[in-house]
Formats: structure tokens, sequence, C-alpha cells
């Protein structure tokens, strides 16, 4: 197996076993029981494996703490130093999410005391139904993300002001968030009066609020989106992210949302979402359909007959990414620029997208050695997809 589908195979939510066969999998333990098949294929293909190198993808991919959670799931036990250090990624980003925790905690009480509605998005909303979406939590997040009214928005921003929270930049790129706001914990942050630019501050808040879904915000009940709504939003910032960063944009981590909500067989209307896949809102709406099903594999189940709509389109090949950037890490550290340019050329074009555009403001010297680097980049990935 190759060691990009048996990180894969270990990391999908849902795995065909447990789905097909019920049995093997002991609900109340968490873990598969003794004796089942799945979890000896995959101890012996880790035993073979290069777990370091493994564990190290998974670090840049976003995915450790969730590869810690499915090996134990498993019950299955790497070697000593990648264990240790596995465990070490996975106890920081538990660190790094209950830190989020705090500051969305007080997010919620700024925003209760100057009795301004707002509404929970993104991680701060799919934190807080992770008993019924498992692995949703299974990813460290960074900031904390809430929508109000459009109306609103200045007088959320003063009453941060006024508990000694402060931006760090003045920038306000696309319209769709105010500039992120820092208090004390040093958790930015953003107050979103819409989604993403494409859709008005009147649908945004209207999609957010119009179905009555809540979930326990600090021991009270309290509006979310519904299922759907997270689902799209999932899907919309991922593209969004593809476009600008392509190497981000096909991490595992920003897969992982999406894949939790279809394993958890989550309440989506996917009219809804072919909807939006076909209309203004989705600039490349193949790749959207591809990067889906993409995530129905990570999910480790097939979606509903008919989710997507009659277009034919394949998923993104997730196990010649994951194979393309174990092979760049073996031989480039991830901090040097050529790293970056191997990596987002080889997901830019599995995604289809052109080379990587320069810095605006480069020289004609800089403009020239990047459109040499990036065509370089990509050639090698070419040759990658030949010999793989």
């Amino acid at each position: 197996m190759h060691p990009a589908r048996l990180l894969i195979e270990t990391l999908q939510v849902c795995h065909p076993e447990r789905a097909c066969h019920p049995e093997p999998f002991d609900s109340a333990q968490g873990k598969f029981r003794e004796g089942s098949a799945l979890p000896q294929l995959l101890a012996n293909a880790w035993a073979l494996a290069d777990a370091n190198a493994l564990i190290r993808l998974a670090e840049l991919e976003g995915a450790a703490l969730w590869l810690h959670r499915k090996l134990k799931t498993l019950g299955i036990a790497l070697p000593d130093d990648a264990q240790a250090r596995l465990a070490a990624l996975a106890r920081n980003a538990i660190a790094k999410s209950l830190r989020v925790d705090a500051e969305t905690s007080a997010t919620f009480e700024i925003l209760r005391a100057a009795e301004i509605p707002f509404v929970p998005l993104k991680g701060a909303a799919l934190r807080r139904i992770a008993a019924r979406v498992p692995y949703v939590d299974a990813r460290a997040r960074a900031d904390v993300d809430v929508l109000v009214r459009a109306a609103d928005a200045q007088r959320a921003w003063d009453a941060f002001v006024a508990r000694g929270y402060a931006a760090r930049t003045t920038e306000h790129a696309d319209g769709h968030h105010l500039p992120a706001l820092f208090g004390a914990s040093g958790v930015p942050v953003e107050l979103h009066v819409t989604t993403v630019p494409a859709v008005t501050p009147a649908d945004a808040w209207n999609r957010a609020t119009s179905e009555g879904a809540t979930a326990q915000m600090d021991g009270e009940p309290w509006p979310i989106p519904s299922d759907t709504e997270l689902f799209w939003h999932s899907i919309s910032h991922t593209m969004a992210t593809v476009e600008l960063a392509a190497r981000d944009g096909l991490r595992l981590r920003y897969w992982l949302d999406t894949a939790a909500l279809i394993a958890a067989r989550a309440d989506i209307d996917w009219s809804r979402v072919r909807a939006r896949i076909d209309s203004a809102e989705t600039s490349r709406p193949a790749l959207a359909r591809a990067w889906v099903l993409s995530a129905a594999e990570l999910a480790g189940c097939d979606l509903p007959d008919g989710a997507l709509g009659g277009a034919t389109v394949r998923a993104l090949n997730v196990e010649r990414v994951l194979a393309w950037r174990l092979q760049v890490l073996a031989r480039h550290q991830a901090d040097e620029r050529w790293y970056a340019k191997l990596v987002d050329e080889g997901a830019r074009g599995e995604t289809g997208l052109p080379h990587g555009p320069h810095v605006p403001g480069d020289s004609i010297g800089h403009r020239l050695r990047h459109g040499v680097a990036v065509r370089a980049a990509r050639a090698r990935w070419r040759l990658h997809v030949l010999t793989s």
C-alpha cells in the first residue's frame, strides 16, 4: 500500500467495515473489537511504513490530531518515537483549540452584553456539534468567526474595542468581515457581515438564522447555521482559499469539516447545494463537485444518489496530492521557497488552475524568475503524474 493511500485509509472518518458490518465496531468503547480485519490490515501497513514521514505530512496538512484519534480508535500503535511525536502534536492542537474555545466564550459574552444578535460560524459553530458529528473537532482552530448584521457591525466593533481589543491592520481585502480583532489571548476574532463576498449581508443573515438550528453555547441553546449552511460554508470557504493559495486549499484540514458532516449523515439539503454550485457564488462548479467527491472519500462513504446533480465529474486525486507532497518533503524543507512552489504547482495542476501569479509590484526581473520557477515546478509535478 502506498504511504499516501495508507494515510487516507487511516483517516477515513467512517470506514466501510464499520458502515457495512457494524458489529466489529464497539460504540461504547469507541474502537474496533479484537479480531476485526481492517485494523489489522492497517496496522500491518503502518509497521512497514515510514511513520515519521507520514506524521510530518499530517502535521503540515493540519491533520495530526485527526490522525492521532483515528489510530487510537483503530488500536494501532506506532514505534515509540513516532508515537511520542504524534501525541505531542495532538496535545498542541488540543491546547490551541482550548485557547480558541476560551476566546469564543469571551466573544459570546461581549456580544451578549452589548445586546448584539450574532451567529457563530465555521469552527465556533462546528465544535459545538461534535457530539453528533464525530471528528468535526479533530483539528485545531485558529480564530473565532461570528456573523453579525451589517447594521450592528460598527457597534459590535466598538464593544470589543471598549474591552481592550485592537486590530493589527486596517486592510480589509474583500469586505466580508472587518479586520481581525485581538485581545489578551492573542486569538483573532473576525466579525463577519456575510460569509463570502458573493452573498449579500441580508442573505447571509437569513441563511444563518432562518432554519432554527441551535447548539449549546456555554450552557444555553443558541442559534447556529443549519447543517446545510455549515456544509456549504465549508465548500465556499475552501473554493476561495484554493483560488488564493491552492496548496493551502487542498490541505487535508479543509476537507475534514465536509467529510465529518458527510460521514455523520448530517441533514444536508442537496438540492440547495446543487443550486449554489451552479450559481454565481461558485466560479468553478466542476472543481467544487470534485472537491466534495474527495471529501466523501475521506468520509469513507458514498454521497446520496444525485447529490451533486447529473454532471460527470471525478473526485480530485487526493492520493496523488499526498504522494506528491511526500515526495517533495523527502527532498526539501517545508520552509524552503522551492518547496512552496512545488507543492503549490502540484495543487494548481490537480485543480486545473493556471500557474501561480507573481506578486503585484514585482520588478520585471522578479516576474521573469517567477515565471521560470512556476513552469519548472509544474513540469516536475507532471513528471510525477506520468511516473506514479
